[in-house]
């Protein structure tokens, strides 16, 4: 995914800032035990958002282990580990394999044919593991890209972003239960907010590169940023209504951080890398 699912550490306990981490660790290491070590390079704060929000809502028997890593070979630290955990790895590892093999149908980059050589395996282990998730990942990308390639109309950026919504309202159901309907349409409207944010950030780059972006319909207006802000907010007002009708009490401070705090932090940043720069 893209990393924009992150808590904004000053407003976070010590405690809760660790408890975090430790998942956020696990992830490591699940994707290097489920992917070999070149998996750990997938690693993404948005797939730790998911481990924190299941077992939160379920509350599955957690282990917490002091380990060393390659990145902390001397000083041991915390690793949370559960079935959420080897969950995310597998959807983590599942992305990056359609992220790669979508570019390669894009651009055909270096970078593009060595993520499909390097995954391809684990892709096929993985997607029988997960052959519906798998299945509806690769539909909703197929359709996204072709989207991408039609021309930007008034309605792209909501098409686009029901897309990638759809895909990660299919990340985060767990089966048939009486959350399965906040779970999904917390994805969804999640995911619409990852996709939306994304070209936000990528918009001015897109634009001076001549690269598809569903937000240059309305780059021009002397608003902008007021409307593009707007957009995100509602996005994750839906987000966040639907998440407190689920009963997260186990790390509800991390989520609420990041959910109301941590995501407008990257938006404030890139806000004030795009003064910086200038516009087109």
């Amino acid at each position: 995914m893209f990393g924009y699912i992150k808590p904004l550490k000053p407003e976070l306990k010590i405690k809760d800032y660790a408890t975090y981490r430790s998942f956020y660790c696990g992830l490591c290491r699940a994707l290097d035990s489920r992917g070999g070590l070149k998996s750990r390079i997938t690693l993404t704060y948005d797939c730790t958002f998911i481990i924190i929000l299941l077992t939160s809502l379920y509350e599955p028997e957690t282990s917490f282990k002091n380990r060393r890593c390659i990145a902390n070979p001397v000083k041991r630290h915390k690793e949370a580990h559960n079935i959420y955990t080897d969950y995310a790895a597998d959807i983590n590892l599942i992305l990056s394999y359609l992220h790669f093999e979508d570019d390669v149908m894009d651009d055909k980059s270096i970078k593009a044919h060595a993520g499909v050589a390097l995954y391809k395996h684990q892709f096929k282990k993985l997607s029988r593991i997960h052959e519906d998730k798998a299945e509806t990942i690769r539909k909703c990308l197929g359709e996204l890209n072709k989207i991408e390639k039609e021309p930007v109309t008034e309605d792209t950026p909501d098409k686009a972003a029901a897309c990638f919504g759809e895909l990660l309202s299919e990340v985060f159901v767990q089966g048939n239960d009486p959350y399965k309907g906040d779970l999904s349409k917390m994805g969804y409207h999640l995911g619409r907010f990852i996709y939306l944010m994304d070209a936000y950030d990528d918009l001015v780059e897109d634009i001076k590169k001549n690269r598809y972006n569903p937000l240059k319909m309305i780059y021009n207006e002397s608003d902008f940023d007021a409307v593009a802000e707007k957009i995100l907010k509602d996005e994750m007002a839906a987000a966040a209504y639907h998440f407190e009708k689920l009963p997260c009490t186990l790390y509800g401070d991390i989520l609420r951080n990041i959910i109301y705090a941590g995501v407008w932090s990257r938006f404030d940043g890139i806000k004030e890398k795009k003064k910086n720069e200038g516009s087109v």
